[in-house]
């Protein structure tokens, strides 16, 4: 073959654009490579910035402590009775918080509750509530004498005495309505007696408020039953009876237990 100045001409156009060709897709797979490597970075930012806001340090290290924790029992005692409620040192309440109108909970036609399962506390009752807590009532009893269920009565509790915020019973919770775990609740002993606020903890736990406080005060009656194994009160239970019972909110019959009487949270 005859090499001519127009041969070589189209020879070194070939080369030129075999060259050209090569550059374009270099240029397109180093673009598509950064892309991707950039996604994948901005998605392990967003997911390791979305698991600091799901679970603080605080709160992963108590709950990592509570389920390490040999001295607390995987479940609380099974409270068969009435709930006594009482603010004491179980409790492990914050603050009384003021008092805030809010409405019932509208809670359609799904509620087949013959007692009223939500009300609107004006603050005399709200207030009232306050006190019964500082003494001490039967859960059941009350919400009988108040004709309501016992979440209505302590739906309000959480708010004035919890600090629970709105909404307090929230069927949007990820857990909501399910049975609660032994580690759950181990987690839920330990954020409370560390401090943590209610809200807090019900959120990292995916429960709503008003099934934490439920909890919360079923663990306190059975901190108070351990406090003496035979059966009969301990001496710093007696106490709070004796003065509730000098209150006029407490009477013994037939040498049973002292129980709450019926009382109006109007007066």
């Amino acid at each position: 073959m005859e090499f001519t100045a127009h041969t070589m001409e189209t020879l070194s156009a070939l080369v030129f654009l075999g060259v050209g060709v090569m550059v374009v897709m270099v240029a397109i797979y180093v673009t598509q490579r950064f892309e991707r490597r950039s996604a994948a970075a901005h998605s392990d930012d967003v997911d390791e910035s979305n698991e600091r806001r799901a679970v603080p340090d605080e709160f992963d290290d108590v709950r990592s402590r509570a389920i390490d924790d040999p001295d607390l029992p995987a479940r609380p005692v099974p409270v068969v009775a009435s709930l006594f409620v009482v603010d004491d040192v179980h409790t492990a309440t914050q603050d009384i918080e003021p008092w805030r109108e809010v409405p019932a909970r509208d809670l359609g036609e799904t509620v087949g509750h013959r007692r009223a399962a939500s009300r609107a506390w004006t603050q005399q009752e709200s207030d009232g509530l306050v006190r019964l807590f500082r003494r001490g009532f039967q859960l059941d009893e009350l919400a009988a004498d108040l004709n309501l269920e016992p979440c209505a009565v302590v739906e309000e509790l959480a708010r004035r005495a919890f600090g629970a915020v709105e909404p307090v019973a929230d069927p949007r919770a990820r857990r909501f309505g399910q049975d609660w775990t032994a580690a759950e609740l181990l987690a839920l002993h330990s954020a409370s007696a560390s401090g943590l606020r209610v809200a807090d903890i019900a959120r990292q736990l995916g429960r709503d408020q008003l099934s934490t406080v439920f909890r919360l005060l079923e663990f306190a009656a059975d901190a108070r039953a351990r406090l003496d194994g035979s059966g009969h009160r301990s001496d710093e239970i007696a106490e709070l009876e004796e003065a509730a019972e000098s209150a006029g909110l407490l009477s013994s019959t037939d040498g049973r237990k002292a129980r709450v009487r019926e009382v109006a949270l109007h007066g």
